[in-house]
């Protein structure tokens, strides 16, 4: 498993908002948003290393604007392999969103 917290300047549902635009802008499929929480859940597909992964993303209020907390883990306790990739998912996220605030 994987994760970051990284803080923004700006207003949550500004941010989430963003963020919704951003992950269709990527591979990550979206299977659920919850926009009384503002949280994403995403996934990738398999891959011959990979059973895939599942992406959760919550933003949140914070004193300097909002938190965006992201964590990547793979979709089986054994996949070995996937934890280059949930680390690379994690920084994914973080690069499309700071592209698009």
């Amino acid at each position: 498993m994987s994760e970051d917290v990284k803080v923004y300047p700006h207003e949550p549902d500004h941010v989430f908002e963003k963020l919704k635009a951003a992950v269709r802008k990527t591979t990550f499929t979206v299977d659920k948003i919850d926009e009384t929480d503002r949280r994403l859940i995403l996934s990738t597909d398999w891959s011959p290393f990979s059973f895939g992964e599942i992406v959760e993303i919550g933003v949140s209020s914070d004193e300097k604007g909002s938190r965006v907390h992201v964590t990547s883990r793979p979709k089986v306790w054994h996949n070995i392999g996937a934890k280059s990739n949930t680390e690379r998912n994690v920084k994914e996220i973080f690069r499309v969103l700071d592209e698009n605030l």
